[in-house]
Order: C-alpha cells, then sequence, then structure tokens
C-alpha cells in the first residue's frame, strides 16, 4: 500500500514539473513574441513582417516601375501629348516621386528631343503618364520612355485614394472633341491636386488616338467636381473606346489641403 502511494506521489510530482514547464514556455513565448525576435510567430507572413508587423514581407530591394507602351498625338500645328504607360508589380510599395523622360526620335531614327518629368504610381498599377503641349517641329517617327528612378515607400493604412469618375460623356463637333464627367472625392483627406487622365484608342487596333489630363485644384472630402478635357481635333466616325482615371500623390504630405488654406504635413 505504501509503495503505491509513493508511485502515485512520484508520478502525480512529475507530472506537476511537466505541466508548470509547459505553462511557463507557453508564457513566455506569449509574453516575448515581437517583430524582432526572429521567430515567424503570432500570425506573421514571413519571419518578424507582415501580419501584425510592419515591416512588408516584400524584398528590400523593390521590382523597378515596368514602361509597357510609348506613344505620341498630334494635337495642333506643331503641338504634341507624350504618352507613356507604366506598371508597378510590387503588392505594397508605391512611390511618390518616379522619375522618367521620354525620347522623341525623328522618321530617320535621329533623337531630337528628350523631356523629363515626375509622376507617382500605387502599389500593383497600372496607369497611363501624359505629357502635354509639347512642342516638336519635326516629323516623329517614334517615341521611347525610360524610367530614370523611383522612391518606393509604405503607404500609411486608411490613406488609399478613394476617386470615382461617373457621369462620362464625349462630344465631337467639326473642329473639337471634349470629355466631361464628375469626380467624387469618397476619401476622408482633402486634396490640394486630383489629375484627371483620359486616353482614346481604336478598339480594333488598340492605336491612341486622343490623350490629355487636367488637373482639378483643391478637392474636398466628399466633394464632386465637374471636369473637361478638350482635343481640338474631330476624331469622326472612329470605332473607338476610352478610359478616365482620377488620382492624387497620396504620398506627397504637402498634398493634403488644411480648410486654412495651407497644407498638412504628417
Amino acid at each position: 500500500m505504501k509503495r503505491t502511494v509513493k508511485q502515485v506521489i512520484i508520478a502525480s510530482t512529475i507530472i506537476l514539473i511537466i505541466l508548470v514547464f509547459v505553462a511557463i514556455l507557453f508564457w513566455s513565448e506569449q509574453v516575448d513574441m515581437t517583430c524582432f525576435d526572429g521567430i515567424q510567430n503570432q500570425k506573421e507572413e514571413n519571419i518578424d513582417c507582415g501580419g501584425p508587423c510592419e515591416k512588408s514581407c516584400e524584398p528590400l530591394q523593390q521590382k523597378k516601375i515596368n514602361v509597357l507602351d510609348a506613344s505620341y498625338v498630334l494635337i495642333s500645328g506643331d503641338a504634341y501629348n507624350l504618352i507613356g504607360l507604366i506598371s508597378n508589380d510590387n503588392p505594397n510599395y508605391g512611390s511618390g516621386s518616379v522619375e522618367y523622360k521620354f525620347n522623341v526620335f525623328s522618321d530617320s531614327g535621329n533623337l531630337i528631343k528628350t523631356i523629363s518629368s515626375y509622376t507617382y504610381i500605387l502599389s500593383n498599377q497600372i496607369k497611363y503618364v501624359v505629357l502635354p503641349g509639347v512642342k516638336i517641329s519635326q516629323n516623329i517617327g517614334r517615341v521611347e520612355m525610360e524610367i530614370i528612378d523611383s522612391q518606393f515607400e509604405l503607404l500609411d493604412a486608411g490613406k488609399e485614394p478613394k476617386l470615382l469618375v461617373s457621369s462620362k460623356d464625349i462630344v465631337m463637333n467639326d473642329d473639337k472633341t471634349k470629355i466631361s464627367g464628375i469626380v467624387q472625392n469618397s476619401s476622408s483627406f482633402d486634396y490640394a491636386k486630383v489629375n484627371v487622365v483620359a486616353v482614346l484608342k481604336e478598339r480594333d487596333t488598340g492605336k491612341i488616338l486622343l490623350a490629355g489630363s487636367t488637373v482639378l485644384n483643391t478637392v474636398l472630402a466628399g466633394e464632386m467636381r465637374m471636369f473637361y478635357i478638350e482635343w481640338p481635333r474631330y476624331l469622326g466616325s472612329s470605332d473607338y473606346e476610352w478610359s478616365i482615371l482620377a488620382e492624387t500623390n497620396v504620398f506627397d504630405a504637402s498634398n493634403y489641403y488644411r480648410k486654412d488654406g495651407g497644407t498638412t504635413q504628417f
């Protein structure tokens, strides 16, 4: 009998020690789980990134901005609009500063003009870039676009742009084509500038027939604003399709407008 009691006590003691050890181990893991512990835990997507961690699991070296296409349209006389189609394949990182350049070549292949400028792009976005009113005195053979530099950054949660385009309309007469519509700022932010880009393409070939842009200044949260984009050209009976994008640089702190007329610095 004494032997049995002794065995029970020993077994109970061993079980108790094991339970205490497991409890301590579990408690210590719960307390010590951080985004800097070198362990994939707490629903992280990988070691110390994703999930509850601010650090993204994307590579430190982001993918470059891609140029998908470059073209031009004659607006009037010697004035051209240069158009580029670019994409950002990074799923979390965008850029508020994408430096690019257009190289314009003559019919004979000679470089006749180079123009540099800046744009911005969200993560996982494909967009048109329009550089308007470029004066070129020679006949254009082709246009190439090149990305010079881009500064990637994460967009703060809740700052995604919510710009909706509705009531789109197109009117043509003998000497011009005019697109109009309404942009609604459905976000909770007031923007200093909203850019609207319109592209008309030939349906069968995808060739760009017209492209242009306009800027809306001081677009308040919840506000609806009319926009117009006009070209001194008549498209005639072309079978076309069109796309309109309203965009704003959400990475630029100076683009967030204050009611007192200044801009908000985050």
